[in-house]
Order: structure tokens, then C-alpha cells, then sequence
């Protein structure tokens, strides 16, 4: 693996602010009743005080003069406040802390350090901040123990005081995830008289420093919830490296790039903070996920959720689920992954890859029958999906919505009401699930399309509503519809309020749902088209619900077109006897001989105002080779159905 020298990295400001807190004791008064007995009684003072007595700095592992940096950065103290200005990788400052006691009562003591409230995680989460209790002698990180935070047991105070070294350190291996940060660290030792009952029990979170993989695998054993690890060293030892631990604990890493990876933490979280790993070949965690927040070239996921975080960048990633395991892929703000294979071949595996707004994904491909759950907020630019791939694409709004109509073979499902501003043009092959909201557009455009239709596209468990200035439903060329939804047009702003019109030479069927209309300002005509067949195009209507505004045309074929054709096998209709449609001398119901015709076997039965169509004496038998054209062919049952 080829590997180059990192570009300075600048960080705004780095704050270390040191105070002590000193908590005073009682002062006791004592009196008698014997006026000859005066017992005088003072109180001790405390007197504990924390300076900063020394600095240095280094850079690459050289000492460096006057407070500076190599690359321009500086270490100045003001008070009690180290500040670290423009800090590069590389960059380290040992302080020398001076905690001297000067009361003349006996004291208890602690040292406490803490992140600072409004530090930067990114950057934070890769400095190193060590503490020894003595002189160090070298740069060496091995004279240093180190901590994110910790707060030490309470002590007895020694009367000489005492002495404590304090390193911070922006490592070289520090990624660009940390550039143009900032972040505080707190320093504070609190004092109390020695008598004082005290509270507050002693914790650590510890950061180690892993040399090579036995050392890795050790720490990663002896890390706490919580704890850093970091590939330390030198650049050249992580070819390869195995993050591998059994407990159920969230654990950092930072350190050198990698290689090759291995994840194997089934009930563990990881913050993966390594600027650049060429290659994670396997990744095994538990759903509260691998954290991505550098580069990786190829990461593979086989259980477990994987999360690429805002500033990470994945140039392809594998979801692999294996057998009866689940893989989610979540891509966040701001991240950047190029592709996305997904491969479902596993028995009783499924995969959810969730896509966050203002995301990219250039490529989703999907392999295999296993489940294949998409929350796409943001766009999806190309799509492969196998033979008997099971996609399904969840959409909350007209940007996902959209970029989810463009994955030929996927189910596309509503999360809620959505209302889109203009036509949704769809020429692919999809399940369009409503979920059992509205998809609607809106009132302001009173002329479009709601779906203008080229594809196999099934539409159900939901409902249509548009204006009817050519139907909600447009299909299209050679497009084949199911629809089993309810679909309500209201008056467009030509004056139409049509459901349906098929067109090219379209098969749309109609399996079930409630179909209606809404005229506002009626023209006089008597003549509004609820689901209208034009050119050479066939509507099967096997069930739903009609309710027309005119109820005459309910079911209707342009009469240009002889080769447009409605075949009823099903259905209730409002004051419209679908038996009748095509036989000239029932006058108030024909709508055109040879256009809307009931299916052989079957006749109409009417209750109140409605007719419905029930199986029985049928008065018309399509030509099967004219059928058979439109993509429908008679079933064992003789009822005519979608090829």
C-alpha cells in the first residue's frame, strides 16, 4: 500500500484553562457556663495553589523554542490559560503544573480533568492528553498515562506539594476530519479540609497507545465503555489490522492508516476516526453500528448497521448480509459514498440502507431475493436491480419520492401524506404503494397530470386526488397499470374531471378502490368522462367502486378509435349498467358499439342506484387474438387477466 505525507492540518484554537477550587471548612466557637474559662479558637486556612511553571513544545518528536511550532503555531500562557494556536499533526506541549500547599491544617486533595463544553468531538476525539507525575525525560509517549477525562480519589494533601506534567498532543496520523477545529480542555484541583466528608467516587476514561496488533487486540480487551484506542507506532505497522472484542461497549479509534481491516465486534459500537484505510474487508458489529468518519477505499458489511458520517467519504461499499442477519447502511449530511452494492443471496437476511438529505449516491446495485429496505432523502442517480431482487423504497416527500420512482423493479412506500407541484413521469417498473396515505398534486396547478405513466406500475393501498384535465392517471405508449387505489378528480381549470384516460396502446387493470369525481361549475354538456380509453389502449375493470358525475359516461372510449376498449368483469357502479354500454337500443347507456363491453360469463345485478358485476350470463366474448395483443389472456376461470 502506497502511502504519502499528510498536509499540514490547522486547528483554530486549542485551550487548556487551569484553576484550582478550594472548598473551605467549619470554624467552631466553644463557650462554657464558668465565666473564669476562656478557651480562644481559630480557624486554619487553606491555602492551595495550581501554577503553570514551565512550558515546551515540540514538532515531529523536536523540541522546539520559544513557545513555537514548526509550521507557524504557537503556545502562549495567560494566567492560568494555555492556549494552542494553529496546531499541525505532529505538533506536541508538555506543561509543567506546580500544585503547592501552603495551609496549616490538614487537607484532602483531587485532580480532575474534563473536555471543555464546547469542544469540537472531531477534533477532540484525536488529541492525546497525558499526565505523569514525574519529570519526563523524553518525548516518548511511554512516560505519559493518557486520558480523555478523569477524576483521580480523593488524597491526602503533602505539605511539599507536588508536581504534574501534562501533554497535548495533535498527533501526525490526526486526518483532515480535525482541520479549522477547536477544543478546551479543563484542568482543576479541588481541595478540602482534612476532616471534610467528601463525595464523588474516582473514574477514568483511559486512552491507549497500541504499537502493533498484540497491543491492539490487549487494549481493545481492556478498554472500558467509552474508551480511546489509537494505532500509535509508526505508519508502516498497519497494513493490516483486526479491531475484534466480545463485550458490549462503544470504543473509539484514531491512529495511522490502515490497509486492510477487520471488524469482528458483534454487540460493540466504534467511532472509526483513521484518516484513510484502503480496504475494510469484513465488518461484523452489532446495529449500534461502525462509525465511519475518514476515507475508506472498500468496506464490506456482513451484520451489523455501518454509518458513514458528515466529512466521511467511501468510494464503494459491499452490504453483504449473512444468512438470517440483518446489514443497515446509513450515509449521513454531508458524507460521500460513490457506490452501493448490495448483495441479499443470504436465506432470511435483509438489508436497510438509509440516505440522508443533500446526499448523492451515484450507483445502487442490488443482487439477490432477500428483503432490501431504501429511506432515501436524497438522490439515487442509478439503479441495478437483479432478477427477483425485493426492493422497497420509503418516501416522506416530492424530492424522494421522485429519485425512488427512478429504481426500475423497486416498491416504492408512502411514510405519509405527500403533495407533489407538477407531474410525476414515471417509465420504469415499480410498485407505487400509497401505504395508505395521499399522494396528491397540488391545486395550483390545474392542468397537470398527477402520474404520466410508460412502465409496469402497480398503484395500491391508498389514494389519488388531482384535477381531471386529463385524467389523475395518464397511461402512456405501452405501458401495463394495476390499479387497486381510491382515485378522486376534482374540476380542472378547463373544466374536465376525468380519473383515468389510457392512451398508446396501454393495458390498465383495475382490480379494486373507490373512483369519483367532482364537477364545480357544470358546462351543460352532460358529458364527463370518469375512465376513458383512447387509440388503440384496454381498461379491464375487475372490481372498485364508480361514482361518475354524469353516470353515462362512467366508462367511456374515444369513439375516433375503434380499437379502444373497457371489458367489465367486475365492479360497482353508480347509475351505470356496464351490461348495457354497448347495446344500441338501451338509448341512456350507450356509449358506443363495441367500446365498453361486459366479459363473457358475467352480468350486472342492480341494488338502489348501483349495478355491480357478478359472475352469470355474460352478453360479449373479447376476441382473444385482440386481448391477447393488449396483454391479457383468458384464465382457467374463462376471466380475462394481465399476461
Amino acid at each position: 500500500m502506497t502511502r504519502t505525507k499528510k498536509s499540514a492540518l490547522l486547528v483554530s484554537v486549542l485551550a487548556i484553562v487551569l484553576c484550582a477550587a478550594v472548598i473551605a471548612g467549619a470554624t467552631f466557637a466553644l463557650f462554657t457556663d464558668k465565666s473564669d474559662l476562656n478557651i480562644a479558637v481559630t480557624s486554619g486556612d487553606l491555602d492551595v495553589t495550581a501554577q503553570i511553571t514551565s512550558t515546551a513544545t515540540y514538532s515531529m518528536g523536536e523540541k522546539q523554542e520559544d513557545g513555537a511550532f514548526e509550521n507557524g503555531g504557537k503556545l502562549t500562557v495567560d494566567g492560568g490559560k494555555v492556549s494552542l494556536d494553529r496546531m499541525t499533526p505532529g505538533d506536541k506541549a508538555v506543561i509543567e503544573l506546580k500544585i503547592e500547599n501552603n495551609s496549616d491544617i490538614a487537607v484532602k486533595q483531587r485532580f480532575i480533568m474534563s473536555a471543555g463544553s464546547a469542544s469540537d468531538s472531531a477534533l477532540l476525539d484525536q488529541m492525546l492528553f497525558g499526565v505523569s507525575g514525574k519529570n519526563p525525560e523524553s518525548y516518548e509517549a511511554a512516560s505519559f498515562t493518557y486520558y480523555s477525562n478523569f477524576t483521580s480519589s480523593w488524597e491526602e494533601g503533602s505539605a511539599d506539594g507536588e508536581t504534574r506534567y501534562i501533554t497535548v498532543e495533535l498527533p501526525e496520523y490526526a486526518g483532515s476530519t480535525a482541520q479549522g477545529k477547536a477544543c478546551s480542555f479543563d484542568l482543576a484541583v479541588e481541595v478540602v479540609q482534612g476532616n471534610a466528608v467528601v463525595a464523588g467516587d474516582a473514574s477514568a476514561s483511559k486512552v491507549y497507545l497500541a504499537e502493533d496488533q498484540d497491543a491492539l487486540t490487549q487494549a481493545l480487551a481492556d478498554a472500558k465503555d467509552g474508551e480511546t484506542v489509537v494505532l500509535y507506532g509508526s505508519a508502516s505497522t498497519w497494513d493490516t489490522a483486526e479491531i475484534a472484542f466480545e463485550d458490549e461497549k462503544t470504543v473509539t479509534v484514531c491512529g495511522y492508516d490502515v490497509g486492510t481491516l477487520t471488524v469482528n465486534a458483534p454487540y460493540g459500537t466504534i467511532n472509526y476516526y483513521i484518516n484513510y484505510t484502503e480496504k475494510i474487508d469484513k465488518a461484523i458489529v452489532a446495529d449500534n453500528s461502525l462509525h465511519i468518519y475518514g476515507k475508506v477505499g472498500a468496506a464490506q458489511v456482513n451484520s451489523g448497521r455501518i454509518v458513514v458520517e458528515a466529512g466521511a467519504k467511501v468510494e464503494s461499499l459491499a452490504a453483504i448480509p449473512s444468512e438470517s442477519s440483518s446489514v443497515k447502511v446509513d450515509i449521513a449530511e454531508n458524507a460521500a459514498v460513490d457506490a452501493v452494492a448490495v448483495d441479499a443471496s443470504a436465506e432470511n437476511s435483509s438489508t436497510n440502507l438509509t440516505v440522508a438529505e443533500n446526499v448523492v449516491l451515484p450507483s445502487l446495485s442490488v443482487e439477490g431475493t432477500g428483503e432490501v429496505v431504501i429511506e432515501n432523502k436524497g438522490e439515487i442517480e442509478d439503479t441495478s436491480f437483479g432478477d427477483g431482487a425485493t426492493v422497497s423504497a420509503k418516501v416522506t416527500n416530492e424530492q424522494t419520492l421522485r429519485s425512488a420512482l427512478q429504481m426500475n423493479g423497486s416498491a416504492v412506500v408512502l411514510e405519509n401524506d405527500i403533495t407533489v407541484q407538477d407531474t410525476l413521469t414515471i417509465t420504469n417498473d415499480i410498485t407505487l404503494d400509497l401505504g395508505g396515505h395521499t399522494l396528491a398534486l397540488t391545486e395550483a396547478d390545474g392542468l397537470s397530470i398527477l402520474l404520466h405513466i410508460y412502465g409496469n406500475v402497480t398503484v395500491q393501498n391508498g389514494s389519488l386526488k388531482s384535477n381531471g384535465s386529463w385524467g389523475v392517471i395518464y397511461a402512456d405508449d405501452n405501458s401495463l397499470v394495476s390499479l387497486n387505489a381510491n382515485v378522486f378528480a376534482t374540476q380542472s381549470d378547463d373544466g374536465y374531471s376525468t380519473l383515468l384516460t389510457s392512451a398508446g396502446n396501454s393495458v390498465v387493470n383495475i382490480y379494486g378502490g373507490n373512483y369519483e369525481n367532482s364537477v364545480v361549475e357544470d358546462d351543460g354538456s352532460g358529458h364527463y368522462d370518469l375512465i376513458y380509453a383512447t387509440e388503440t389502449s384496454t381498461i379491464n375493470v375487475y372490481g372498485g367502486t364508480f361514482k361518475n358525475y354524469t353516470p353515462k359516461w362512467t366508462l367511456n372510449c374515444q369513439d375516433k378509435h375503434d380499437d379502444s376498449h373497457v371489458y367489465v368483469y367486475g365492479g360497482k357502479f353508480y347509475m351505470f349498467d356496464p351490461s348495457k354500454a354497448g347495446v344500441k337500443d338501451e338509448g341512456d347507456t350507450f356509449v358506443g358499439e363495441n367500446e365498453v363491453l361486459l366479459a363473457e360469463g358475467y352480468t350486472s345485478v342492480q341494488t338502489g342506484d348501483y349495478y355491480t358485476v357478478i359472475k352469470g350470463e355474460g352478453v360479449f366474448v373479447p376476441a382473444t387474438d385482440d386481448a391477447q395483443a393488449k396483454g391479457v389472456v383468458k384464465n382457467e376461470s374463462g376471466v380475462y387477466v394481465q399476461a
